[in-house]
């Protein structure tokens, strides 16, 4: 429908076409008819319309949240490929975050062995020739995703501060807006673009 109400404009009402049913008969006409009786009747309210900004800084916030998923799914690939091979460093930090870790598989990505100080633990048998580009490529695709969510989390900033935001007295600046809910306790930046990202418009109080 977002086409369509792109295209007409106005202040549309979007309802469900089985709320207009009437009986046990239906057809797109009958529906057409009792929705537009409905309209101009006042029955159904005006439906909310999220402007071009905000979308944009949804989708934004999508496209983040998807490079996010998308570096947990690899790292959690890397540890299992791991674990398959009877490497198990994983168990002393991420595979993928944990910079100690994660030298420890590049060295053995390049055939080397890591020591440990402590004798009781067995050396890992370490990752075959053939699958150490398995890893490269695993890796790379992680620092990949993790780059890019980082890329997106700015242009999320940037949008929400450019922008100006409705409130029950007046429109204010991002800038203004992102200070007045990060002043709440346990409120930090990220909370906040959340917050703004999906509530856009907060509900209207009347004056008191």
């Amino acid at each position: 429908h977002n086409v369509i109400i792109a295209a007409w404009g106005g202040s549309p009402s979007i309802v469900n076409p089985t709320m207009a049913r009437a009986g046990k008969k239906k057809t797109d006409v009958i529906d057409s008819i009792n929705l537009s009786i409905a309209d101009l009747t006042g029955v159904w309210p005006t439906s909310y319309l999220p402007s071009i900004d905000a979308i944009e800084l949804r989708m934004l916030m999508d496209e983040r949240r998807y490079c996010i998923n998308c570096a947990t799914r690899i790292n959690n690939r890397i540890n299992n490929s791991l674990m398959r091979l009877g490497i198990n460093v994983g168990i002393e930090g991420s595979v993928s975050k944990n910079d100690e870790t994660r030298t420890k598989i590049e060295d053995m990505i390049e055939g080397k062995l890591p020591s440990y100080e402590d004798e009781t633990i067995p050396e890992p048998p370490g990752i075959p020739e053939g699958l150490r580009s398995l890893f490269i490529d695993d890796y790379n695709e992680y620092d990949y995703y993790r780059k890019a969510a980082e890329n997106y989390y700015d242009l999320c900033i940037q949008k929400v501060y450019s922008m100006e935001w409705e409130t029950g007295v007046g429109n204010i600046s991002g800038e203004e807006m992102m200070k007045l809910l990060t002043s709440a306790p346990g409120i930090g930046n990220h909370t906040a673009i959340i917050c703004l990202t999906r509530i856009i418009t907060p509900l209207r109080f009347p004056n008191e």
